[in-house]
């Protein structure tokens, strides 16, 4: 269990002037209050596949009360300054055995809406999968071929930005979330036993 506070959070605020100009400038946006719990469970579904699974619960209060004066100094209105929240992420990690030295494994992730000091980040979620084989006699030499990410482009990852009471969407820049494919050649120098070997 996690428990975060913050008196004093600056991020950047927007503002819509006439003509449709927009101001963006950092303020002090208040105080942010969070109550994290992570709970993980591994399942052994039959011989050759086992499953983890966790789930990140969030309780997420903010009061950005003192933007009210500065908001009012624009004329405009900025609707709600206080915010409670509760939002939860899932992640499951399967992986199928092969044979020894062979297994893949496919990695679930999703992600619920969430409040943030600017508005609101909506839903998404992401698959990634990956091949391990073991290699050598004494099957210490790893190679990983995976792709990430791979429902990058039939699900936007969007923002939406409260600006004083006017709404706008940002969708996320595809490259900072997009395909990417991955090989990785691990080596075990040693095999130790975390001092466990006389635990009886």
């Amino acid at each position: 269990m996690i428990y975060k506070q913050s008196d004093n959070t600056v991020t950047y605020i927007g503002y819509y002037l006439p003509d449709n100009i927009r101001l963006t400038k950092p303020a002090n946006v208040g105080s942010t209050k969070e109550f994290m719990m992570v709970l993980t469970n591994w399942i052994q579904i039959s011989k050759k596949i086992s499953m983890t699974n966790s789930a990140t619960l969030n309780y997420r209060k903010i009061d950005q009360s003192n933007l009210k004066n500065e908001a009012n100094a624009y004329g405009l209105d900025g609707e709600k300054y206080r915010f409670t929240q509760f939002n939860y992420d899932i992640s499951s990690y399967t992986t199928f055995t092969i044979n020894r030295r062979n297994y893949a494994s496919v990695n679930l992730n999703y992600y619920s809406k969430s409040i943030q000091n600017y508005g609101y980040r909506k839903p998404w979620f992401s698959v990634s999968v990956n091949y391990t084989t073991k290699l050598l006699k004494n099957e210490r030499l790893k190679l990983l071929f995976g792709i990430n990410n791979i429902t990058a482009g039939l699900i936007d990852r969007k923002i939406i930005h409260n600006n004083m009471g006017t709404y706008t969407t940002t969708i996320e820049d595809p490259g900072s979330f997009c395909h990417t494919f991955k090989i990785g050649l691990t080596y075990i120098i040693n095999k130790g036993d975390r001092d466990t070997k006389d635990l009886r």
